[in-house]
């Protein structure tokens, strides 16, 4: 659910930000599909384990706000449904502070996780155990507020540079071997930061592996030259 939703609402932004379609059918019967699915406790998703109803939310949250739909009673239930989650991991925390930069963010909690002796990183939690993965999202966070203490945004980018392995991509953890999905989401992330000489070669070498790994159909993921996990039904 969680993918077929994120793709679906990656689709309607596409959509929206072309002007000619800004008015489009395709908009109006898109928003009326995620209304019409939204659950009546405010939030999007079908995993009773909310591992997949909170990312489902959070991006049917920024979508909605691409859409200027702040002011409606569905945008409001799912801010309210948000608020409400006791998020105490990484990535948790990472989604809610997208969708409520503006209206506040749990970035003290956030920035407590970080293993600022050892490596500059994040783990699930305030746990030494770090990775790639919650280390991205943070720094995706951080940025989408704004975020001011640079070293702490240095660190996390210096992390993420030192992982990445000689073929250019990344896996989830040091040391594992690199897959498309990972590599994917370290260099969108990446390149919102600004380019230094160290960080223009990372960019370029996972772009040449996500290029290498490249399936003839033009997709990427499962089937391909690299069977890694698929980026989300791609």
């Amino acid at each position: 659910m969680k993918r077929g939703i994120i793709f679906f609402i990656c689709f309607i932004q596409i959509i929206f930000i072309s002007s000619a379609f800004a008015q489009s059918t395709q908009i109006t019967n898109s928003l009326n599909y995620l209304i019409s699915t939204q659950n009546p406790d405010g939030s999007w998703g079908t995993d009773i384990s909310g591992i997949e109803i909170l990312p489902s939310t959070v991006s049917v949250l920024e979508t909605l706000q691409v859409l200027n739909q702040n002011n409606t009673s569905n945008y409001t239930n799912a801010l309210l449904w948000l608020q409400l989650q006791g998020l105490e991991t990484t990535d948790y925390l990472s989604e809610r502070i997208h969708a409520l930069s503006v209206a506040g963010t749990d970035e003290d909690l956030l920035i407590s996780y970080v293993d600022e002796i050892y490596t500059g990183a994040w783990g699930g939690d305030d746990s030494p155990d770090v990775d790639n993965l919650d280390t991205l999202l943070a720094l995706q966070a951080l940025k989408k507020i704004n975020y001011s203490e640079q070293n702490m945004i240095n660190s996390g980018i210096e992390y993420l540079k030192n992982n990445q392995n000689a073929d250019g991509g990344w896996g989830l953890k040091q040391g594992m071997d690199s897959e498309v999905y990972y590599t994917a989401l370290v260099l969108s992330t990446l390149q919102q930061f600004s380019l230094t000489t160290t960080l223009a070669t990372a960019i370029n070498k996972a772009t040449s592996y996500l290029i290498a790994h490249q399936n003839p159909d033009g997709g990427f993921g499962s089937g391909g030259v690299n069977p890694a996990p698929t980026i989300d039904g791609i």
